[in-house]
């Protein structure tokens, strides 16, 4: 705001002394208008005096003084009065000319530094953007090299794993048909085989077998019938409540619906 402010005041000064150059004073009157020049925000006045008017005056009468001095009274021409208008007139001309060549000079060398100003401002946010994407694109570039290494390492951990389970897999099923060869000879069913398995997998069982009392106990076969016996009973307590739930999951018959023929009819 200083500068348009000091800008605008030699403005003032250019014009107040262009309008002041043929005569010794001039007074001027200065209306400041808000935007659109709806109203006026301030005005004033100031005077504007042209020293070199005087100067030229006071030259003129000292030439006339020495004239009148020297008693000649010059003859009045036509042709000289032209010349000495059209000198005045070329003069003032060439003045106005040289103002106004000095107005445009100073207009463009006021854009010129604008446009160097701008130039050189837009030449360092260039620089500093450029920075910022070096800085990006290294960024985004170790990013995916940290994420190619670790999907890597992931996936070489899951080939492993994998490897490791088959190979575990491998060994049980190695292990389980090496155990089921062992007892076929030893004169064991596959049935027998599988039964010491499931007892195998039950240590409460296991341990329980392994009592001397139980064993004590196994060792009379009336014991062995009365053991079988309460097995077969609780297996067919377990047929008959999982048949009660199938029948009570199915949904009732509809009275309304017409009898199949096909079925026979209860009696």
């Amino acid at each position: 705001m200083e500068q348009i402010a000091e800008a605008a005041c030699r403005w003032l000064r250019d014009l107040a002394i262009r309008y002041t150059f043929a005569e010794s004073f001039r007074r001027f009157r200065v209306r400041i208008c808000g935007p659109k020049g709806y109203k006026t925000v301030d005005g004033g006045t100031f005077l504007c005096r042209n020293h070199g008017f005087h100067l030229e005056a006071d030259e003129a009468e000292q030439e006339a003084r020495e004239a009148v001095a020297k008693l000649q009274i010059p003859a009045p021409t036509f042709e000289q009065a032209a010349n000495e208008g059209g000198a005045k007139a070329m003069k003032v001309l060439g003045d106005l000319y040289a103002q106004w060549g000095k107005i445009v000079i100073g207009s463009v060398g006021q854009l010129q530094g604008v446009n160097n100003a701008m130039n050189a401002q837009l030449h360092s946010q260039l620089h500093n953007s450029r920075g910022q994407v070096d800085t990006l694109v290294a960024a985004i570039l170790e990013h995916r090299y940290k994420q190619a290494v670790a999907d890597d390492k992931r996936d070489q951990e899951e080939r492993a794993g994998d490897t490791r389970a088959t190979l575990a897999r491998d060994a049980i099923n190695q292990l389980g048909e090496a155990a089921r060869a062992f007892l076929l000879s030893r004169g064991l069913t596959p049935d027998t085989a599988e039964l010491l398995g499931v007892l195998g997998n039950s240590p409460e069982l296991a341990a329980a077998l392994n009592d001397p009392d139980v064993r004590g106990l196994m060792q009379k076969p009336e014991n062995l019938k009365a053991l079988a016996q309460m097995l077969r009973q609780a297996g067919a307590q377990v047929r008959a409540a999982s048949q009660a739930g199938q029948a009570a999951a199915q949904p009732p018959p509809d009275p309304g619906a017409q009898p199949d023929p096909t079925q026979p009819a209860a009696g």
